[in-house]
């Protein structure tokens, strides 16, 4: 079952990330970056381009802007400057959002929007979808993702050039972190390597089920990842005794049922911090009282008082207090905001009679691009037609929502072509990745922008524009070709 496959590779790449985080390995990048003199702005936005590319490859890329944004929160600090401040501010959450979205797209579990896509090929029946896994996705979008990687890094230099002077980075070059380099990558490379084997076996020989419909490849999936789960949240990373697993046990169990509480106040403090007149006391209350409830039950388990909220687990290898604690609240907060206006804007006029969604703006959208790509014959044309009318769609909409209500659609278009739709669905979903102008488009532009103080719309929008449209061409005969070997 490759939806069983893909959920395990998902959530391990997410434990994976996070084992890295704790242990300040993106950090440590930025740190040796500066040391080795590397202290211009130019490079450190090459360095955040490329480091949320390469990770946006192997972990979500949700995952990986909320790990980037606290270092471009500490580098903007840093800048006195108002004006030059929000420049800096601008181009690296530019280089944030276009690598985590272009990373992305270049690995099947880079964005929860290539999950999705499996679960339509699957829900719609389309033929060819056995083909498409961990191991395969990788074949196709690393090359393609690099030249896209190498055109956005081209717009965002262009545009540096011509209003940010390339000056050394005014930061303190005291920043030592320690990193076991060697040991933290071993494990991190052999897991990657266990991942990438196995799903090279599934898409090699496709195994027959073994066993309550599992095939031998799905079992040894579960196994690991029951393994993994319990090498993260449980395993003590130093003494080894029953005191400290049920410790460990307790601190997970203990956050995860005050973890909606916890995100309350957090968000009520972060939406605090911006009102000019400061935090109100009503949420310092909140807070105060938050703490002191998670410190007495502690106190009651182990006889011991903490400040619960702001410790982590250093006796496990990911502590769930970080995951919550690193957490962009302003960034979350504007992505739900834009989800649920989306959700009402596309059932605005829908019909409860019918499955579907077709309220007034799913039904123009359906219209407009059935208008526009209903008579095209040409198979380039219609490569390069789909990618940008998603595209664009994607920039008012969001691309999850773009993907629901073009997709039957691409389906009729694919079977009227004469052609195996699979490869025309691929290049609308990647499409739907591709979306920089606004912070509508994708969960990786609203938090990004949500969460960096400073950023330019204007900036964003039209630098944007000149990536939507360089990047569709490219996309555009990449997916031509692709469709001529599938046939």
């Amino acid at each position: 079952m490759l939806w069983l496959q893909n959920i395990v590779i998902i959530s391990v790449s997410f434990l994976l990330s996070r084992i890295l985080i704790e242990a300040d390995a993106h950090r440590y990048f930025i740190s040796y970056l500066l040391k080795k003199g590397y202290r211009q702005i130019s490079g450190l936005i090459t360095a955040v381009l490329l480091l949320s590319y390469l990770m946006s490859l192997f972990f979500s890329n949700t995952v990986v802007v909320l790990s980037l944004i606290p270092i471009i929160q500490y580098f903007n600090q840093e800048i006195k400057n108002e004006e030059r401040r929000a420049l800096v501010a601008t181009y690296l959450a530019l280089a944030l959002i276009y690598g985590a979205n272009i990373g992305g797209m270049g690995s099947l579990i880079g964005s929860a929007l290539n999950i999705i896509y499996l679960g339509l090929l699957e829900f719609y029946n389309i033929p060819g979808r056995e083909y498409i896994n961990f191991f395969s996705w990788l074949l196709v979008g690393v090359p393609v993702s690099l030249i896209l990687l190498f055109i956005s890094r081209l717009i965002l230099r262009f545009d540096e050039k011509r209003h940010l002077p390339d000056e050394p980075i005014p930061f303190h070059p005291e920043i030592d972190i320690r990193f076991d380099s060697k040991k933290y990558l071993l494990f991190y490379f052999s897991n990657l390597f266990f991942i990438i084997l196995l799903s090279a076996i599934q898409f090699l020989l496709q195994p027959p089920p073994l066993w309550g419909g599992l095939n031998p490849v799905d079992w040894i999936f579960l196994l690991y990842f029951i393994g993994f789960l319990f090498f993260a949240f449980i395993y003590p990373r130093r003494e080894q005794s029953a005191f400290h697993y049920q410790r460990n046990i307790l601190h997970f169990l203990l956050y995860l049922l005050f973890t909606p509480f916890i995100f309350l106040v957090e968000t009520l403090k972060e939406i605090g911090g911006r009102i000019p007149s400061g935090r109100p006391g009503i949420i310092n209350k909140i807070d105060d009282r938050l703490d002191g409830t998670l410190n007495r039950i502690w106190y009651h388990l182990w006889g011991e008082r903490i400040s619960f909220l702001r410790s982590k687990n250093t006796n496990t290898y990911v502590s769930i207090h970080r995951i919550l604690s690193e957490l962009p609240y302003m960034g979350l907060l504007i992505l739900a905001g834009i989800l649920v206006l989306v959700y009402f804007v596309t059932r605005l006029g829908d019909n409860p009679a019918t499955p579907q969604i077709d309220g007034y703006l799913v039904v123009f959208i359906e219209n407009l691009s059935h208008y526009l790509l209903g008579g095209i014959e040409q198979y380039f044309i219609l490569f390069l037609s789909v990618i940008l009318i998603t595209v664009f769609i994607t920039e008012l909409i969001n691309n999850m929502s773009t993907l629901l209500i073009l997709f039957p659609l691409i389906i009729q278009i694919g079977y009227a072509m004469h052609m195996n739709p699979i490869v025309l669905l691929l290049a609308m979903t990647i499409g739907a990745s591709s979306a920089y102008m606004s912070p509508v488009a994708t969960s990786v532009n609203a938090l990004a922008f949500g969460a960096v103080e400073g950023v330019s719309l204007k900036k964003m929008m039209g630098l944007g524009l000149a990536l939507n449209l360089l990047g569709t061409f490219w996309l555009a005969a990449v997916f031509y070709i692709l469709n001529l070997l599938f046939v």
